[in-house]
């Protein structure tokens, strides 16, 4: 129950307890969908060429994407908020790569023979480039849930989401002024991994209960 801080923990209304209980076993599921498309031209002529391009979505427990940590909300009536994306998914991810057979050497088109046969024949190029979309991150706020070992989002004020692309200490990537920390007892209305460098931000989650 928000608000409750230790009086909402179970153990603590039975046996006044306040540590940390471990359980060690798998938390939740995960799901991954993903549309996977190839591009491949066999090797011909000295020339290969292979690429990929792979369109996902991960979804699992946040704070506990490998069924090994501790979820982020650890409250049952409020479990649901704990399905986001996890800390590795990646939207897009594009392989490539090449070789190229150079046309020296015996049996090719140039330098057949002699000294230059030996010395550029054989030779090959070879590329591989991999491009991905960035993985998400969350916006964070004040912490006023009173709901222990529970963290809290920040609020989206702004869907027109603008990015500065500040680097380095006391520079801003994100203007500021489209969050806004939560003062009352609830939570943000951003989930956990909302955001991902480049992409706008999800519509916000309605209003939740609030506690006065």
């Amino acid at each position: 129950m928000l608000g409750a801080n230790n009086d909402g923990r179970p153990l603590f209304a039975r046996f006044g307890r306040t540590a940390v209980s471990n359980l060690v076993a798998p938390l939740g599921t995960q799901r991954y969908d993903s549309l996977q498309v190839r591009l491949d031209r066999r090797y011909s002529n000295g020339f290969q060429f292979n690429s990929s391009w792979t369109y996902g979505k991960n979804v699992g427990v946040c704070g506990a994407n490998d069924s090994d940590g501790s979820p982020c909300v650890r409250a049952l009536d409020f479990w649901d908020r704990n399905r986001t994306r996890t800390n590795f998914d990646q939207r897009h991810r594009l392989a490539i790569n090449s070789v190229y057979e150079l046309p020296f050497g015996k049996g090719k088109q140039f330098a057949t023979e002699g000294v230059a046969s030996k010395l550029f024949g054989g030779w090959q190029l070879n590329g591989v480039l991999a491009y991905f979309t960035g993985t998400p991150f969350t916006v964070t706020g004040d912490n006023r849930l009173r709901l222990p070992s529970t963290g809290n989002t920040a609020d989206l004020i702004d869907d027109n989401i603008v990015k500065i692309g500040g680097v380095g200490p006391g520079q801003k990537f994100y203007q500021t002024s489209n969050f806004q920390t939560v003062t009352d007892v609830r939570f943000g209305n951003l989930d956990w991994n909302a955001m991902t460098g480049g992409e706008r931000a999800p519509l916000p989650r309605p209003p939740e209960i609030l506690l006065s």
